[in-house]
């Protein structure tokens, strides 16, 4: 059946439609084309000051899920297990310290 008139042009138009907006993910960090990894990762951040009878600071940091490429996702994960580490370290210096300090 072969479709003429109207109805075909309406066809080449949709098809042309698809393989417009048939685009990759762009990495948030990089912007690499082809970026399937899904991260939840900082996008901004806001600080205030508030004068009234006292005075008063706010702070806030924005999160949300967004694409990166390979690279990008193994340098935020790597990033999240060190400072996971380096914490844990801190807890355990602190803590020793109050056991040498106090001989518990």
């Amino acid at each position: 059946m072969v479709v003429s008139g109207y109805f075909a042009r309406a066809e080449r138009k949709k098809k042309n439609n698809i393989k417009k907006f048939n685009i990759m993910a762009l990495c948030y960090h990089c912007g690499k084309n082809g970026s399937q990894h899904r991260r939840n990762v900082t996008t901004g951040g806001s600080n205030g000051t508030y004068y009234g009878k006292s005075i008063s600071f706010s702070s806030r940091t924005y999160n949300g899920l967004r694409t990166l490429c390979e690279n990008c996702a193994f340098r935020h994960d790597k990033g999240i297990i060190t400072s996971g580490i380096i914490g844990r370290w801190i807890i355990v210096a602190i803590l020793s310290y109050i056991i040498i300090r106090y001989k518990f």
